[in-house]
């Protein structure tokens, strides 16, 4: 019984270890290829038609109407994934003031588009399919979910996936235009994208002017 026990102890002690050193989702992601790929998957979720969020948008401006004036492409979205917890008690020029904070439209296209967004990506909540061959990547944690513009997605995966450095943003800027374009984007359009992600970065609810 007494060895019984120890192996048991053993083998939960291994098992703390193991997870401590590799967590069961992506490796760690500051490696050029890991930030590639996690900006080819960012730009699937991109493609997934945004239609599905409509009909919720409509019921929280019904029963918010502080909402009803608040743009489709704005921060305040993500906030409405709890809304009563966050804003309930808000009147329409506070949220009107609220929604105003961000700076303005993108100015890369790629960046504007009204798109299916997580709304909080980061490597912890993305895991690797164990039931298909392929091992493709999969996202997990929909909580904030809904239709906004893509740059907020691609400023907030900069800032939770901790890349940093212009050449590291640039890179998975230009990884993410590469698969929405399908072909290499220029770097013109990297910078301007790059660019709007790190204005976004720096006024948006993860950034540090908030």
């Amino acid at each position: 019984e007494g060895d019984t026990e120890r192996d048991a102890t053993d083998e939960e002690a291994r098992a703390r270890r193991a997870l401590r050193s590799s967590p069961p989702h992506l490796p760690p992601h500051s490696h050029l290829a890991r930030r590639a790929q996690l900006a080819r998957f960012l730009a699937q979720i991109h493609a997934v038609p945004p239609g599905w969020y409509e009909p919720f948008r409509e019921q929280l401006k019904a029963k918010h109407p502080a909402l009803a004036a608040v743009p489709d492409g704005c921060h305040v979205w993500w906030f409405s994934a709890r809304y009563d917890e966050w804003m309930g008690d808000w009147s329409p020029s506070t949220m009107a003031a609220f929604a105003a904070l961000l700076p303005p439209a993108p100015a890369s296209p790629a960046g504007a588009r009204l798109v299916t967004v997580h709304g909080d990506y980061h490597a912890g909540n993305i895991i690797r399919a164990t039931d298909t061959a392929a091992r493709e990547l999969r996202a997990i944690d929909l909580e904030f979910a809904s239709a906004n513009l893509a740059v907020f997605d691609i400023a907030y995966a900069i800032v939770a996936c901790g890349i940093r450095g212009a050449k590291a943003k640039r890179g998975f800027c230009a990884a993410y235009l590469e698969a929405v374009m399908g072909e290499t984007a220029s770097p013109e359009q990297v910078a301007e994208l790059a660019l709007d992600a790190e204005a976004c970065v720096l006024a948006a609810h993860f950034g540090p002017c908030t």
